[in-house]
């Protein structure tokens, strides 16, 4: 499966602000500085439908991406797995203003 992964940066906050705005129901947030198991209980209980399938970081540092179980599941398999065997399959990720 193929995953669209976007950069945005500072200069594009009005864009990324507007694009979570019409996109709201298909947004999953990341709360990368929660540890991992915190993560996919945040990401299992937003996963309530269909819709939802676009996961959305803001500010990380990509050291914490880099690191970051759930980021590098999807963009190595293009899944989460999570529970019982249930995976969850996004289309897109969005990074808002990575930093160093």
């Amino acid at each position: 499966m193929v995953v669209v992964v976007k950069y945005f940066h500072e200069k594009d906050a009005a864009e990324f602000n507007e694009l979570i705005r019409t996109h709201d129901e298909r947004i999953i947030f990341l709360h990368h500085h929660l540890s991992l198991k915190t993560q996919l209980r945040l990401i299992i209980n937003d996963l309530g439908t269909e819709t939802r399938d676009i996961l959305v970081v803001r500010f990380p540092k990509v050291k914490s991406l880099n690191r970051n179980q759930i980021v590098m599941d999807i963009l190595m398999r293009g899944a989460v797995t999570y529970g019982d065997g249930n995976v969850w399959f996004p289309k897109e990720v969005w990074i808002f203003n990575p930093s160093i």
